[in-house]
């Protein structure tokens, strides 16, 4: 019996053509006859991108918003000053528009202002509500980054309405609003359920957000809502 042929071997030659598109990627991921170097770095961009933020959703809470203002308009002077202590909550969405040297956001955030306060207040719970389009950049560029600084604008839409001592008080505001801060990466702390909520919600990275945000009261009517204040939240990011 003869003995069977050799096949020569044929070693891949490396390649810097990158892939056009997506079917590309796949083509260079799926097929072994690639060079190990192409097919290591499609690989790694193609983690790179899965692991980008594409958009979040946060919830934020103003502990002590609007904390020294006075909401006694229409009435002035009498008694001293009462401040019916309001709670921010706010709810928002942002989408990444920019991926590339951290991460540039475009989103909405809305909520409301309120105070469980009565006499001499009345109709507090829901007698601030806001809503804010914004830009936001985080300065995040490794994928498990603990700590990711970031800084955000935007321009408040506030209405309010309530009494005080039987006077209505009501009106809108427009309020230029910036957020600086920083974002602290929680999926370290508990790996197990973060990956659940990757699996389960689309969730690939949870933080713990702090900023210190500074208003602009705009139009003064009745009274000057502009403030300096901290506010703290959570971000969940897919």
């Amino acid at each position: 019996m003869a003995p069977a042929a050799e096949v020569p071997l044929t070693v891949p030659q490396e390649s810097n053509k990158k892939p056009a598109d997506s079917s590309e990627v796949d083509d260079v991921l799926e097929n072994p006859t690639r060079s190990i170097d192409e097919y290591e770095r499609v690989r790694k961009d193609r983690l790179h991108q899965t692991t980008i933020t594409s958009s979040s959703f946060n919830l934020t809470l103003a502990p002590a918003a609007f904390g020294k203002i006075d909401l006694r308009a229409p009435t002035k002077g009498g008694a001293d000053q009462i401040n019916p202590g309001l709670l921010g909550i706010m709810l928002g969405y942002d989408l990444a528009v920019f991926r590339h040297a951290g991460i540039a956001m475009v989103g909405l955030e809305g909520g409301i202002y309120a105070s469980t306060q009565n006499d001499p207040y009345s109709g507090l719970m829901f007698g601030f509500m806001s809503l804010r389009p914004n830009v936001r950049y985080e300065a995040a560029f490794l994928p498990k980054q603990w700590v990711v600084p970031t800084i955000g604008a935007g321009l408040e839409l506030l209405r309010y309405a309530y009494t005080f001592q039987n006077a209505h008080v009501g009106g809108f505001k427009t309020m230029p609003r910036i957020d600086i801060g920083a974002l602290f990466f929680l999926n370290i702390l508990e790996p197990n359920s973060a990956a659940d909520m990757d699996a389960n919600w689309g969730i690939r990275k949870t933080y713990l957000a702090a900023y210190y945000s500074v208003s602009n009261d705009t139009s003064k009517r009745d009274f000057n809502m502009s403030e300096n204040t901290w506010r703290v939240g959570f971000r969940f990011e897919h």
